[in-house]
């Protein structure tokens, strides 16, 4: 018998990123150590979600090309 607000993770804790970044080592590095599988993607800004980034997406991915999230959704 819980609430929804009792479990739902407040948007200002959740670890999301910008759809223009750019997927360099440094972020790719940084959704890894999230520890979550699917990455919310957003926008102009954090309530306006375009889709999600999936962990195993970033296989695929040289560091060093930097294309952008954008690119890769």
């Amino acid at each position: 018998n819980k609430h929804v607000s009792d479990i739902v993770v407040k948007l200002d804790n959740v670890f999301m990123i910008n759809i223009n970044e750019k997927l360099n080592f440094e972020l790719i590095a940084s959704i890894y150590n999230s520890g979550y599988s699917r990455i919310p993607v957003y926008d102009l800004n954090p309530n306006d979600i375009a889709g999600y980034l999936h962990i195993k997406d970033l296989t695929i991915i040289d560091p060093d090309d930097e294309i952008s999230v954008r690119q890769l959704m």
